[in-house]
């Protein structure tokens, strides 16, 4: 019976050892999500993006990577035009993992960005036309802060994120003829879905 037991025991150890993110684990994984606001007296916004990272386990359960996004943003200004951003940033990434079960981790995450894209004016009528410029060179910076993402694994080496919203600082400047044009901050917090896979990478083992 003790036999039996320890045997049970030391399963459900290596079991969790399977799971576990340890130092020298490495990871590759994609995101996708989008957000949408109606608000009255606020012009209606879509963004889209998607996200690509390469992570490296320097402790257990603390991720540190580097990250590259894209993203799409729409926004409808009434009797006046249609904005178009497209933005592409790359920059690091840190996240912690707090095992809840074998199979499912709380992982609240932090990710910074060096921006750089474009601004498209589309006006809704020809009269517009006439008045600025049409499109504009963006730079920037942004910083997000992901405080409720999980994330389940169905495998060993593969783990399915979620998460429902982000906090978001952003700065952006204008850029046209090497001129800084115009400048903004803008923060968000709100509903941002997102979903995504990652695969992981054990260690390599050691020959001694």
């Amino acid at each position: 019976m003790k036999k039996i037991l320890m045997t049970i025991v030391m399963t459900a150890m290596s079991v969790t050892a399977l799971f576990a993110q340890q130092s020298g684990d490495r990871s590759l994984g994609f995101t996708g999500g989008f957000s949408f606001s109606d608000e009255e007296n606020v012009p209606n916004t879509f963004v889209a993006g998607i996200e690509g990272q390469l992570g490296f386990f320097f402790v257990n359960n603390l991720k540190i990577g580097i990250d590259a996004i894209y993203d799409f943003e729409r926004q409808n200004v009434d009797n006046d035009a249609n904005y178009l951003t497209h933005l592409f940033g790359f920059g690091p990434t840190v996240s912690y993992y707090v095992r809840i079960t074998d199979k499912l981790y709380y992982t609240p995450e932090i990710i910074g960005n060096i921006m750089r894209g474009r601004l498209v004016r589309k006006p809704t009528n020809s009269y517009h036309y006439y008045y600025g410029e049409n499109s504009q060179t963006l730079k920037g910076r942004r910083v997000a802060v992901v405080p409720f993402q999980i994330e389940f694994h169905p495998t060993e080496r593969i783990g399915i994120t979620a998460s429902v919203f982000a906090l978001t600082a952003e700065y952006y400047e204008g850029i046209e003829d090497d001129t800084v044009r115009k400048g903004g901050y803008r923060i968000n917090f709100g509903l941002n879905p997102t979903v995504g896979v990652v695969f992981y990478l054990s260690r390599e083992k050691s020959s001694l």
